[in-house]
């Protein structure tokens, strides 16, 4: 009975512990989003594209974090709380997440690649 009541204990402490990491990853990715989405409509067309596939890359880790996140709620929260200054900052963290991915993505097209190439 005293092992029921730890694995209870333990597993309630987890959860609990664990509800803030993801609100303040879906807070972080949906300031991203709006950080990219602020350059959406923008007349360049580097930044247009750049900011388009930033959208994609955040609301995808929305999604598959939280598929049921009512977006239009978030977004509204997460506006209210960012200023000019706050999303120049976010622009600049979130575009090094983006690039970092994007990084990552190419090292793995190159050794996609190199294999294909091998197995010729």
């Amino acid at each position: 009975m005293k092992l029921g009541m730890c694995g209870a204990w333990a597993f309630a402490v987890l959860a609990l512990s664990t509800t803030p990491a993801v609100a303040d990853e879906t807070s972080s990715d949906m300031r991203c989003l709006l950080a990219f989405a602020s350059g959406a409509n923008s007349s360049d067309p580097t930044v247009k594209s750049a900011a388009q596939m930033g959208v994609v890359y955040f609301l995808g880790k929305l999604d598959g974090r939280t598929p049921s996140l009512d977006l239009t709620s978030r977004a509204k929260e997460e506006i209210k709380t960012m200023t000019d200054a706050g999303l120049k900052a976010q622009i600049q963290s979130c575009g090094a997440i983006f690039a970092a991915r994007g990084h990552a993505l190419d090292v793995m097209g190159s050794a996609l690649d190199a294999m294909g190439k091998a197995a010729k």
